[in-house]
């Protein structure tokens, strides 16, 4: 494997070089160069300058892992306890609120230490990693050896790594999270290749970026918990783009490792993955760049899976012209996933719509909302048998409570191809697998074509449900070593050996009652323990000389304070005969086990395509359901761009009050004479909730759902941008302003005819002159050059002149009304615009006091009086 540089990568390029030809090395230390928010991860000062000579040989063990390591923290095992040292356990026991101690604590240069139990040990990891720590586990082994003065030491070795993006075995996952790591490549061409990988579902997505503005976007829609990024790249426009995503990254906490990227043979990447679906077709005629951030990304995997097998089931390229782009902004301003006034995600879009039943429903309506399909024969196909399932509430209501009943199918899947699954694992799939037929019949009568074509072409793996339900005991546990996992009948020879186990209680008490008899000893016992194995036990009392009832035959093995005792020839045949029987079940058992495990990894990609199966019914009852209970309405489409709603609610807002108390709007744009809306109205009006609602219902209706309204007409966009509310961005140093600008300068670059444009406020974070010159400019490119259907709120009533000049804008604002003195809020839009913002008024209901508002009216006089 030879490492190449941006301008080599480039001239091998265009020598048109094959990747067989490359020579072959070992691959690169774990993490070589790293770098992370606040140097989290980089070598300590304290250690470099640590005395190793004064340190003890388990210290000094501890410090040549952590040199090797460094952009891990060491979790090094002491007996029950994992350590951590030096500078390390300031940091962790910082963030997991644990006790910071030391070694040789009356020693002015004592050893920080802080450390956790072994049993607890996965309560705290998640927390390091949710921090952007990757934790490395150092684990004692049962073998010891000898160090240089003959003492007898432990013997150690790194036995897990566990990375924020690389998590194998759960480490704090919901089931609802997905957890990426992103690989980055910058390209000969001038474009970047990227990967994202979630390895607890084994799904590998690989994209292209043209620009900067295009990478951070993808970056943005998939949010990985981890980036890997080249460490050799010296060639422009490579710096810039590494450096902006440094930036990046550190702004947002997330954790990026710089690396080597190396080559190996194409096909030796494609023969080590050979079962991953699609990886073939986007391989072998790929740029060498895609072939070299794959085998970074496998090389990754292959050092933190610490020797261990690890799958990647499906490979698909993300195809963004299939599907609306929602960018961070938007995200955040529609409130997709949290709210943007607190952070919580009880008030987002997807808590107040999320009814899916299942791990993976829960995650392919999370997909959905990232990226809402532009494709109208899918979604109408969708739109269908939701609309099917509305009718159909008992069917609907069935098929919920099947859902409820299967598990994570996707992550067990991993963890069975992994070698990781437990006893417990295999019975949960087994019992998933079990509910499956239920779930077609369902189906085989339906009328829409999508869930005629689940019913014809979903497979429900009656075959692995025998197998598994006829092998494992309900009650199978969690560790394979507990045993207890098969049902009787599933094997004779485990039968044979657990019936001699069970006989074993028999003969025992048969044996104890014989000596008691012939001792004429009534309290003797036959007894077991770990340490003498089996023994017959008598207390003092009956041990005189004298009575004679110790019988010669019997040896002793062992003299308590009160009891001694003994072991018999008999026993001892009877010991070996039951401890081979125990052991022999158990060796069978995980042999069993371990069989069963590799027989249901067989099925791998018939499980994964069935849980992508159930994934999407969950969601389409998901919607069903929703629009069953809440009156939400089929969206019909029109080619021409058009947005035609009728009694529009916000769902989020309308769940919280109430549909009683929620006062629904309608939205006409269309792309000739009502495409730019002017909104005007008074601060706390609704101006902001009927921005997003309009946003929310278009999104809503391109996922496939019906929509909360009376009646909806809409186009297809190919993008949604909001820019709404104020907020400034501390992590990078901007201002409110600067914010408002980077969002109007992104519109402004990416809208087309085909997008629709949500805008609140431009302007008005900075001088009223110079806000409303942006704000007048803003708005007629938007007119003229984007073309976009847009809705432009403004508390400029300058720019309710816009439809004199502009033939395609027109003016609407939210009712108010003034009763005795006190302002109505009707929340209802008007086809007018507003004659005033009523500030002084919203600022008095705000409780400023009286003496002010009256000193601002004076200031108003006089202003106008001037003009």
């Amino acid at each position: 494997m030879s490492q190449l540089s941006f301008e080599e990568l480039i001239q091998h390029n265009n020598k048109q070089a094959k990747p067989d030809t490359v020579q072959k090395s070992a691959l690169p230390p774990l993490a070589t160069t790293a770098a992370a928010p606040d140097d989290l991860f980089s070598p300590t000062k304290e250690l470099s300058q640590v005395d190793q000579v004064q340190l003890a040989p388990m210290l000094k063990h501890y410090l040549e892992v952590k040199n090797a390591n460094p952009n891990h923290v060491v979790l090094y095992q002491v007996g029950d306890f994992y350590e951590i040292f030096f500078e390390d356990a300031k940091t962790v026991a910082e963030i997991l609120s644990i006790r910071l101690t030391s070694r040789d604590k009356n020693d002015e240069s004592a050893t920080p230490m802080c450390g956790v139990p072994l049993h607890a040990v996965d309560n705290y990891v998640p927390k390091l990693l949710d921090a952007g720590i990757s934790c490395l586990f150092v684990s004692q082994l049962d073998e010891t050896e000898l160090n240089a003065k003959g003492k007898t030491i432990v013997r150690r070795e790194i036995t897990r790594i566990v990375t924020p993006g690389v998590r194998f075995e759960g480490d704090g996952l919901t089931d609802t999270q997905f957890n990426f790591l992103c690989v980055v490549l910058p390209t000969a061409r001038k474009g970047a290749e990227l990967g994202f990988i979630d390895i607890s579902l084994g799904t590998l997505q690989l994209a292209t970026a043209e620009t900067p503005e295009e990478l951070l976007d993808l970056i943005e829609q998939i949010s990985p918990r981890e980036a890997i990024l080249p460490a050799t790249i010296n060639a422009s426009p490579a710096p810039e783009w590494i450096k902006e995503l440094k930036t990046y990254f550190s702004d947002r906490h997330i954790p990026f490792v710089l690396r080597p990227y190396n080559l190996r043979p194409k096909h030796d990447v494609l023969e080590k993955f050979a079962s991953t679906r699609g990886l073939k077709s986007l391989l072998v005629d790929a740029d060498l760049e895609r072939t070299l951030l794959v085998d970074s990304l496998v090389s990754y995997l292959e050092e933190t899976a610490c020797g261990k097998p690890f799958s990647i089931f499906e490979a698909r390229l993300i195809d963004r012209s299939t599907g609306t782009v929602i960018d961070a902004s938007t995200r955040r301003n529609l409130e997709l996933f949290e709210a943007r006034i607190d952070g919580e995600r009880k008030n987002s879009l997807f808590e107040h719509i999320n009814r899916t039943k299942t791990p993976m429903g829960n995650r392919f309506l999370r997909s959905v909302l990232l990226a809402p399909s532009t494709n109208l024969a899918e979604i109408e196909n969708r739109l269908d048998a939701v609309a099917e399932l509305v009718n159909r509430l008992h069917d609907m209501q069935k098929i919920q409570a099947i859902l409820s009943g299967i598990r994570d199918l996707e992550r067990i899947l991993t963890r069975v191809t992994n070698g990781r699954a437990s006893p417990r694992d295999l019975v949960m799939l087994g019992e998933s697998l079990r509910l499956f037929p239920g779930l077609k019949e369902i189906f085989k009568n339906s009328q829409a074509h999508l869930l005629q074509q689940l019913g014809i072409n979903f497979d429900a793996l009656e075959d692995l449900a025998t197998l598994l339900n006829t092998a494992l005991r309900e009650d199978a546990p969690v560790k394979l070593s507990d045993g207890g996992i098969f049902n009787p009948g599933y094997n004779s020879q485990l039968d044979e050996l657990r019936t001699l186990c069970d006989d074993g209680k028999s003969i025992l008490l048969g044996l104890e009652q014989k000596e008691r008899l012939a001792t004429g000893i009534q309290s003797l016992k036959v007894k077991y323990n770990s340490v003498f194995g089996y023994f017959i036990e008598v207390t003092k009392t009956h041990l005189k000389p004298a009575d004679g009832k110790i019988p010669d035959y019997f040896e002793r093995k062992q003299t308590l304070v009160n009891a001694e005792r003994f072991v018999t020839q008999e026993l001892k045949e009877i010991e070996v005969k039951l401890l081979s029987a125990r052991g022999k079940a158990a060796d069978l058992e995980r042999d069993l086990f371990t069989a069963l495990r590799s027989e249901v990894s067989q099925h791998a990609s018939r499980i994964q395509q069935s849980a992508q199966v159930i994934a999407l019914i969950d969601v389409i009852t998901n919607f069903a359901s929703l629009a069953r209970s809440r009156n939400y309405v089929r969206p019909e489409f029109s080619k021409a761009p058009k947005i035609s709603i009728v009694g529009g609610r916000h769902p989020v807002v309308e769940n919280i009050i109430g549909a009683h108390a929620f006062v629904p709007n309608e939205a006409e744009l269309d792309g000739e004479k009502r495409r730019f809306a002017v909104l005007s109205g008074p601060n706390m009006g609704g101006k902001s909730t009927y921005l997003r609602q309009i946003g929310v219902i278009q999104l809503l209706a391109q996922i496939g759902s019906f929509v909360p309204a009376t009646k909806a007409r809409l186009s297809l966009v190919d993008r949604i941008f909001t820019r709404i509310g104020t907020a400034d961005d501390l992590a990078r140093g901007d201002s409110t302003f600067m914010v408002e600008m980077r969002e109007a300068a992104t519109i402004i670059r990416k809208a087309t005819s085909r997008s629709l444009v949500l805008i609140d406020e431009i302007g008005r974070g900075t001088a009223t002159s110079d806000g409303l010159a942006l704000a007048r400019s803003i708005a007629e490119w938007l007119h003229d050059e984007a073309q976009a259907l847009t809705i432009f709120a403004t508390h400029f009533h300058e720019l309710n002149a816009l439809p004199l000049s502009k033939r395609a804008a027109f003016c609407i604002s939210v009712g108010v009304r003034e009763q005795a003195g006190h302002l109505v809020f009707t929340h209802r839009i008007e086809d007018r615009a507003a004659d005033k913002s009523y500030g002084l008024e919203v600022a008095k209901l705000a409780g400023v006091p009286e003496k002010i508002i009256e000193r601002a009216k004076s200031y108003i006089t006089a202003e106008s009086k001037l003009n």
